[in-house]
């Protein structure tokens, strides 16, 4: 069909490691293209520092989005089907401690981001699915309260926009 087309085609994309700025519009897939998942987005454009992210309504969540370290503008909108950036739940624990020392550089969740614009997000609920009012399940099942390391933190962000996103 024409989705799987031009889905096709942003497959095959292979944007230059120099490239600064990133828009997509209209994108059909209901996940980002491979070259961009895991850590290939962050590891074949390390200089990226802007998305844009507009109608691409497949997407229900960003995960690979927290790995661009550099990243300083972030825009998202009108994705009708996102609900969360990234799902704990999945083990995808994007900018988070493991070792649970406290607040590191690597537990800070995009620590360049200084622009951040969500706009007409009518599904978005939250940053993770899997921590929910401030409470996470342990191994052994008990709930412990989320310490400060599991909280999204943007320690340049000067400036933030929301807009239409009614149950965020």
């Amino acid at each position: 069909g024409n989705d799987d087309d031009v889905g096709g085609v942003v497959e095959d994309l292979r944007p230059h490691c120099n490239l600064k700025e990133l828009s997509i519009w209209n994108y059909p897939g209901l996940r980002i293209p491979r070259w961009a998942r895991d850590d290939g987005l962050a590891a074949s454009l390390p200089n990226l520092v802007k998305i844009v992210l507009k109608d691409c309504n497949g997407l229900k969540e960003l995960p690979w989005l927290g790995k661009l370290q550099h990243l300083k503008t972030l825009e998202l909108r009108r994705l009708m089907n996102l609900e969360y950036m990234e799902n704990k739940e999945r083990g995808t624990h994007i900018g988070s401690s493991s070792d649970g020392a406290g607040i590191t550089e690597s537990s800070i969740f995009f620590p360049s981001l200084e622009i951040l614009l969500l706009d007409d997000l009518p599904k978005l609920k939250g940053w993770w699915i899997g921590i929910r009012d401030g409470q996470r399940a342990s191994r052994d099942g008990s709930a412990q309260t989320a310490s400060v390391e599991q909280l999204p933190l943007f320690p340049r962000l000067s400036r933030v926009d929301i807009s239409d996103c009614p149950n965020l």
